[in-house]
């Protein structure tokens, strides 16, 4: 009934633009699958972040080990006298390294390989005791904070070595906070396991 004027055509092609602008913005809405995607790497981040601390921690225990270890090496040697005397012995002196190094000059030491005779030189605790009749022994201490089945085989295997360059009898023996539960049925009269008081690790 009446021709299209300019103004129609305006009009309808501003509502034209309305519409395709309403469409660009529904492409650009987040969908589900976005939102998805997107906790999904959040997650991902808080995972990194857990697992960060995590390492921090697992490094921290690793820096302080040896620092734990040593001290409670050190504190170990203040327990010699109760030690030697629970296995029924006296204690006459604590061996020094250099003297752990001279037991072995002079001896045999074929079979021996270095580093075993390295080991033995880095004993732990060595201790020169005698019993009742006054006879001379000696004592070779491993000290770990848990002992576990390492600590037993170095003892006996020092205990050996000393037999073998004193010419003495010589005992095993392991001192801890604790013991692996796969030892705790080792016999003591093969490894003596000596049981040290919690104040060792205590902060005064």
């Amino acid at each position: 009934e009446r021709m299209a004027t300019k103004d129609d055509l305006a009009d309808l092609e501003k509502r034209m633009a309305t519409r395709e602008d309403l469409a660009g913005i529904e492409e650009r809405m987040a969908t589900k699958d976005d939102l998805a995607d997107l906790e999904k790497r959040m997650a991902t981040k808080e995972d990194l972040k857990a697992l960060a601390t995590k390492n921090e921690v697992e490094q921290l225990r690793i820096d302080i080990g040896p620092l734990k270890a040593a001290h409670v090496r050190n504190e170990t040697i203040i327990e010699a006298p109760f030690i030697a005397g629970d296995m029924g012995f006296r204690l006459e002196r604590i061996l020094e390294s250099q003297e752990k190094m001279e037991l072995s000059n002079g001896q045999d030491v074929s079979g021996i390989s270095r580093d075993d005779l390295r080991s033995f030189q880095r004993a732990d605790l060595i201790m020169r005791v005698s019993n009742a009749e006054g006879q001379e022994t000696y004592i070779a201490v491993e000290i770990s904070y848990t002992v576990d089945q390492r600590d037993t085989t170095r003892a006996i295997r020092n205990a050996e070595y000393l037999e073998r360059f004193t010419g003495r009898p010589a005992r095993a023996a392991v001192a801890g906070l604790r013991r692996d539960r796969r030892i705790e049925d080792v016999d003591t009269a093969e490894v003596f396991w000596y049981e040290l008081p919690a104040s060792i690790v205590e902060v005064e």
